[in-house]
């Protein structure tokens, strides 16, 4: 695949980071992680890409229960020219016995979704 870009949220465990291993073998030329914390995304990129030898993996520090984190990531790959040819959203949460309401008002198991 020619200078296609997959982006994959929730990639630091389970499926996200499976599937990400998957689209680098698929022949993606940029596989772009993102988790909520930059270090730890920053860590699954670097084990992904010793583990499939493949340098292809970006990690993007995303919070989707953050709009604003949201928009401000969107716009920074458009502003670089880097359109997304495959988008996998993984991201979610183990939802608590207690209802919880991010900053922006939003109840943080829909957040994702909006």
């Amino acid at each position: 695949m020619k200078r296609s870009i997959a982006l994959v949220t929730g990639a630091t465990s389970g499926l996200g980071y499976a599937a990400a291993r998957l689209l680098a073998a698929k022949g993606y030329s940029e596989v772009i992680v993102t988790g909520r914390s930059l270090a730890q995304i920053k860590d699954t990129a670097a084990q992904l890409a010793v583990e499939t030898k493949r340098p292809v993996f970006t990690p993007l520090e995303l919070d989707l229960n953050d709009p604003v984190n949201v928009h401000s990531a969107v716009a920074a790959l458009v502003k670089q020219g880097r359109p997304v040819d495959f988008l996998l959203l993984n991201a979610g949460m183990v939802p608590g016995k207690a209802r919880v309401i991010t900053a922006a008002g939003i109840e943080a198991s829909q957040a994702p979704l909006i």
